[in-house]
């Protein structure tokens, strides 16, 4: 009988280190797929994360395009106005210089005409 309770005892012994050894893969394995998962979760984060830093550098190249486009503008539209500015001037100068010559001629011709009076 004592050989018999120590067979079964062992067999007890033998059952629970099977279920102990099944229940330690079963884990082990659980804990596997979750690190696994926990990778893939980080590797997604990561791609999600270089491609919002790859939006955000190609918004800030499109607003540094813009804002080099407007400043391009601005320079142009000054230039023109200078530009404009001078033309003005220079048709005012070229206004002057016809009422001066006008003017000089208007004397000139005076002149001979005294001379020719006195003459």
């Amino acid at each position: 009988r004592a050989a018999a309770e120590r067979v079964i005892n062992q067999a007890a012994l033998d059952e629970r280190g099977v279920l102990t050894a099944q229940e330690d893969e079963r884990r082990s394995a659980e804990n596997l797929r979750r690190m696994q998962a926990a990778d893939a979760a980080r590797e997604r984060a990561a791609l999600e994360q270089a491609k919002i830093a790859e939006e955000d550098a190609r918004r800030g190249d499109a607003d540094d395009a813009v804002r080099a486009a407007a400043d391009d503008l601005e320079a142009l539209e000054r230039d023109v106005k200078a530009r404009r500015a001078n033309a003005e001037n220079d048709a005012e100068a070229r206004r002057r210089a016809l009422v001066d010559m006008r003017e000089s001629e208007r004397r000139r011709r005076a002149v001979i005409e005294q001379d020719m009076a006195i003459a």
